[in-house]
């Protein structure tokens, strides 16, 4: 239900009839399962979509402002109080 296939297709109607019926725990659980699918692929496609954006903006790269902040960072720590 993310907007990749059309609302007439069967699967998405089978899906919806769960996620909007009266099972609320069968719902719950295919919800989970959306969800988990959704953050496995964000983990394994957001390397290459980095280095996609790093190529098609260089320094315009939202990206590349990440860089100087790391570079920001290496003496940066809590102190004793924060700790």
């Amino acid at each position: 239900m993310v907007g990749l296939k059309e609302w007439t297709e069967p699967d998405v109607i089978f899906e919806r009839n769960i996620l909007l019926g009266p099972d609320d725990d069968r719902a719950l659980e295919l919800a989970e399962n959306i969800r988990k699918q959704l953050v496995d692929t964000y983990k394994l496609l957001h390397p290459l979509m980095e280095v996609r954006e790093r190529q098609a903006f260089g320094d315009q790269s939202s990206f590349a402002e990440n860089d100087v902040a790391r570079e920001g960072d290496e003496g940066v720590g809590l102190d004793e109080d924060s700790e």
